[in-house]
C-alpha cells in the first residue's frame, strides 16, 4: 500500500481481536519484525469497538505526535494514494473526519453519500460514513471512543454521533476509492433485522442530539426550510428558525442550487417552501413573536391549499386570524382553522406558499417547490 505523504510518517497499528491459537498473531509478528512501522497488539475478543479502542489508546500513548487515524478492517481495502488524498483533505477542510463513497467487492454494490455532510441527515436517517474514514486525532483527544457493547450492531453510527456531540463534523471526498467487502451475510445485516431496537438504543444514548431544539438548529444551518424573497429589493434569505439569523444570498447564487435540486433532489438541497413579502411584515411578525406560530398554522393550511395569502391589518374589533379557503372558481369554503393572538397594530401584508410536513421532515423532502 504505497502512500506518499511527504514529510509525514505512516504507522500501521494492527489490533488482533481474539486469536486463541495465535496463528494470526504469530504471522503478524514476523511482519512487524521486518517492518518497524508495523505494530501488533493482541487482546481478548472485545468486538469491533473494543479492538479499535485498543488501537486508539496505543496510538495516543506511543505516538503523541500523531495527527490522524485511518481505520481499515481486515476484509476491506484502499488503493494507492487513498491515505494521502484523505489526509490532505482533512488538513485543508479543518473538519473532524473525511469520508468517501463506497465501492464493494465480493457482492457488487455502490453507495454515494452526497456532495456535502449534514448532521441532521446523519442523525435522523442513517449512517452515512463508514469507519474507513480519515479521522483527526483531536477527536480522540476529546475522549471520543467506540461503544464496545457487542449487542449494538451500529457501533460505527454510534461513534459518529459521539463525534457530533463533541462538536465535530465530517466532509466527503470523492477523489479516492474505499473498497468494502460486502458479504451475503454479515454482522451489519444481522443488526438491520432488529433495526428498531438498535436505533432506539442510539437515540437513548445520544438523547441531546434528538431533542427538537437541536434538530431544528441542524436544519436551520444545513437544510433550511424557507426561502424568503423580499419584495422591495429581491434579497434572498434561507432559514428554518425565524428567530435565528438567516443565510443571506443573491438571486444569482440560488439559481444553480435550484436546478441542481431539480436534477438530484436527494443530493442537492434547496428550501422546499418559498415565501415572498416585505421585510417590514416579516420583521413585525418576528418582533411580536408571532412568526413561529403563524408559520405553524400555515403548515396546517397547506394540507388543503397550495397557496396561502396572509394579510395583517389593524382592526380593533378582531383579535383572531380566520383563514378563508377558496375552492374551484373562487368560491369560499369552510375555514380549516381559526385561532386567537394578542392585540397589536399591523398595517402591512405578506404572502407565503406551501408549508407542509413537520420541522424534522425537511431533511428528506428535497425538490418540493411551489411557485406563486
Amino acid at each position: 500500500m504505497p502512500q506518499n505523504l511527504g514529510s509525514c510518517q505512516v504507522v500501521i497499528v494492527i489490533s488482533v481481536d481474539g486469536d486463541p491459537r495465535h496463528e494470526t498473531f504469530d504471522q503478524l509478528l514476523l511482519y512487524a519484525a521486518a517492518h518497524p512501522s508495523i505494530h501488533v497488539m493482541f487482546g481478548q475478543n472485545a468486538g469491533p469497538g473494543g479492538a479499535r479502542n485498543r488501537a486508539i489508546d496505543y496510538v495516543l500513548e506511543h505516538f503523541p505526535e500523531a495527527k490522524a487515524v485511518y481505520f481499515l478492517d481486515a476484509d476491506n481495502r484502499v488503493l494507492p494514494g487513498t491515505i494521502e488524498t484523505l489526509y490532505r483533505e482533512l488538513l485543508s477542510s479543518g473538519c473532524g473526519w473525511v469520508y468517501t463513497n463506497i465501492d464493494t467487492f465480493s457482492v457488487s454494490w455502490r453507495a454515494h453519500y452526497g456532495n456535502r455532510y449534514s448532521r441532521l441527515v446523519h442523525c435522523v436517517t442513517d449512517n452515512i460514513c463508514d469507519t474507513g474514514s480519515m479521522i483527526s486525532i483531536d477527536v480522540f483527544l476529546e475522549g471520543v471512543r467506540f461503544n464496545d457493547d457487542r449487542q449494538n450492531g451500529f457501533e460505527d453510527w454510534e461513534f459518529w454521533l459521539s463525534c457530533i456531540e463533541h462538536g465535530f463534523v465530517g466532509t466527503p471526498c470523492h477523489d479516492t476509492v474505499f473498497e468494502y467487502r460486502l458479504r451475503a451475510e454479515s454482522r451489519f445485516k444481522e443488526a438491520n433485522r432488529d433495526r428498531a431496537t438498535s436505533v432506539s438504543f442510539l437515540r437513548k444514548r445520544h438523547m441531546p442530539l434528538f431533542q427538537r431544539p437541536m434538530l431544528v438548529d441542524f436544519e436551520h444551518e444545513e437544510c433550511p426550510r424557507y426561502l424568503f424573497a423580499r419584495t422591495e429589493d429581491a434579497a434572498i434569505s434561507f432559514f428554518t428558525d425565524p428567530l435565528k439569523p438567516p443565510t443571506m444570498l443573491r438571486l444569482d447564487d440560488i439559481i444553480p442550487a435550484f436546478w441542481a435540486n431539480i436534477g438530484e433532489p436527494d443530493n442537492e438541497h434547496f428550501p422546499p417552501f418559498m415565501v415572498a413579502g416585505s421585510s417590514a411584515a416579516l420583521d413585525l411578525l418576528r418582533r411580536s413573536r408571532m412568526l413561529p406560530n403563524v408559520l405553524s398554522h400555515l403548515e396546517r393550511l397547506s394540507e388543503t391549499s397550495n397557496i396561502v395569502f396572509v394579510q395583517l391589518a389593524n382592526d380593533a374589533a378582531q383579535r383572531k386570524i380566520e383563514p378563508v379557503g377558496l375552492g374551484a372558481g373562487g368560491q369560499k369554503s369552510a375555514p380549516p382553522i381559526s385561532f386567537s393572538f394578542p392585540p397589536g397594530s399591523f398595517r402591512t401584508w405578506s404572502r407565503t406558499t406551501r408549508w407542509t410536513g413537520s420541522r424534522l421532515s425537511a431533511a428528506s423532502r428535497y425538490g418540493r417547490h411551489r411557485r406563486f
